[in-house]
């Protein structure tokens, strides 16, 4: 699930690095803490998917400081192929019986939050940001050309809602029928193509912040994340006097990991995340040995007690996996998968912000 991050990049960093509370003494809000509006957006009661600062705090910073005091934040980021993510999302929701109960009750093509905003309208500046940078180094598509990025997203978006309100209760016959019983009733393509708008481009707002926009959230967050990165180590460039030659660290530190990439290689990924937690390394580990070599620097915890942790988290997430009805692996076959992924690129209204999306999860996940 990937939380709203709509703030501003000074409140974001307040978020994470430290600062004032930004909702005061009260116990802070979605809209105050880590995205929304003034107005209360997507905050409130029931935003239970956004648990905001304290959570995100508890989860991401270190309570370690450096030499000199200041707070070290480290955010492990979990991203995943857009094309994967939707086929999954769509063979997940349309099992039978479906594992969640919110299909039943949700308006899949509700974009709007409670202040009449949509999604799209928080998003598109930060992924404007992100794609433009990466065009202005690899301009080999003219889609992604800073000059008419905003107003070709902004329609993309358009297109998705219209396609979604064309599949969802347009038919006399289906105006009483649930998310789910659509999911069932259309064909395997017009399924997947109403699952994929939902989880695109939909607020969450008509299922009480329990999904939906994920795609749009991800890629959102992935902008965001590197924008925190880059402003600290400007900041440790400042204090520095730029005597780092270029490679200050700032006091923020961000680890994107590929979800399909971690449940084929737990351990592998397991003794990332925990070099990545206590620096036991600078980059040139072999993550699958537990031989400590030239490059494992921890002082305190020896290599062979990470490895065992993380072969036990292993065996763990094993275990609980074959138990999950996460499981859609094997209901479709890669054929069919590969075949949905071709047919989803080539979409008119899909394609191009999952393209786009592409684009940024594959360019973090080099960065790392």
């Amino acid at each position: 699930e990937s939380p709203d991050l709509f703030c501003d990049d000074d409140i974001l960093k307040k978020a994470f690095v430290g600062g004032a509370d930004l909702a005061g003494s009260d116990p802070p809000t979605e809209s105050t803490a880590v995205g929304g509006t003034s107005d209360g957006g997507v905050g409130g009661k029931n935003a239970k998917r956004h648990d905001g600062r304290r959570h995100l705090r508890h989860v991401t910073e270190s309570n370690d400081e450096d030499k000199k005091g200041k707070k070290k934040v480290k955010i492990i980021h979990f991203v995943r192929n857009p094309f994967d993510m939707v086929v999954s999302n769509y063979l997940y929701h349309s099992q039978d019986p479906t594992p969640e109960k919110w299909v039943h009750v949700d308006d899949p093509c509700q974009n709007l939050y409670k202040n009449g905003k949509s999604l799209a309208s928080h998003v598109i500046p930060t992924l404007v940001s992100g794609l433009e940078l990466h065009s202005a180094k690899n301009i080999t598509n003219s889609s992604l050309h800073p000059s008419s990025l905003q107003e070709t997203m902004q329609k993309n978006l358009a297109d998705i809602a219209s396609l979604c309100r064309s599949l969802y209760r347009s038919d006399p016959s289906l105006l009483n029928k649930t998310f789910y019983e659509h999911l069932l009733h259309h064909d395997k393509w017009n399924g997947l193509r109403l699952s994929s708008a939902q989880m695109i481009a939909a607020s969450s707002v008509a299922n009480g912040h329990k999904a939906g926009g994920d795609v749009l959230r991800m890629a959102n967050n992935i902008v965001r994340f590197e924008r925190l990165k880059e402003q600290s180590k400007k900041a440790e460039r400042r204090r520095s006097g730029g005597g780092g030659g270029g490679k200050e660290e700032g006091d923020v530190r961000v680890l994107t990991v590929s979800m399909d990439d971690f449940i084929k290689n737990a351990t592998t990924n397991i003794m990332k995340f925990m070099d990545f937690v206590f620096d036991s390394g600078d980059g040139g580990i072999d993550y699958d040995s537990q031989e400590e070599d030239d490059y494992y620097s921890n002082p305190i915890i020896p290599r062979n007690v990470l490895w065992e942790a993380a072969k036990y988290q292993d065996e763990y997430y094993a275990t609980k996996h074959k138990k999950s009805h996460h499981i859609t692996a094997q209901s479709k076959s890669s054929e069919k998968k590969d075949e949905w992924k071709a047919l989803l690129r080539n979409s008119p209204e899909l394609g191009p912000i999952l393209s786009q999306t592409e684009v940024l999860v594959s360019k973090a996940l080099l960065i790392g």
